[in-house]
């Protein structure tokens, strides 16, 4: 039931972001999905299908560099981080990662715009409404994401990623 889970809620990020591209919408769904796998599995569990639905995303979007997957791997010692030590009970804290996950999808989209631009690195510039959606966006949706996925994670009986903090003990006074 977890793989069909994880599937789902990919395949969902998958799609609502390849239809947002498609009406150039540049936002980071399934960046924002994989880092939530990764904080209520761990990286183990999660790592495959997340690693295949970015390449999956990559081939859609006719990318000749995975720059998904590799704002993926970069994402990975966050989404440790924020697994072992971070506060995901508090929902305005989300925006942390959210922005952080915001700036890795940002340099992954610089990094695909720059290697189809050219070779000279002054004359590459980014459309400011990519800048401002993969840049600030995030910052209110992971947290919206984060409680769309949990509502559906405890319908299923699923663990839940506002759960993994008191599940380490952490205490609320803390």
């Amino acid at each position: 039931m977890v793989w069909v889970w994880m599937a789902v809620s990919l395949g969902a990020a998958l799609l609502t972001e390849l239809g947002l591209g498609c009406c150039n919408v540049a936002l980071p769904f399934v960046l924002l999905a994989c880092f939530y796998h990764f904080c209520v599995w761990g990286w183990r569990k999660p790592f495959l299908l997340c690693f295949a639905t970015c390449i999956l995303l990559d081939l859609a979007f006719g990318r000749s560099i995975p720059a998904t997957a590799f704002a993926l791997l970069l994402s990975l010692p966050l989404a440790f981080y924020w697994h072992t030590y971070g506060n995901q009970r508090d929902a305005a804290l989300q925006a942390i990662p959210g922005f952080v996950l915001g700036l890795l999808a940002l340099a992954a989209f610089w990094l695909v715009h720059t290697h189809h631009a050219s070779q000279n690195l002054s004359s590459v510039h980014l459309p400011w409404q990519h800048v401002v959606t993969l840049g600030l966006v995030p910052i209110v949706l992971m947290p919206l994401l984060q409680a769309l996925l949990d509502r559906c994670a405890r319908t299923m009986g699923m663990p839940r990623y506002s759960r993994q903090s008191a599940d380490r003990g952490d205490n609320a006074e803390r």
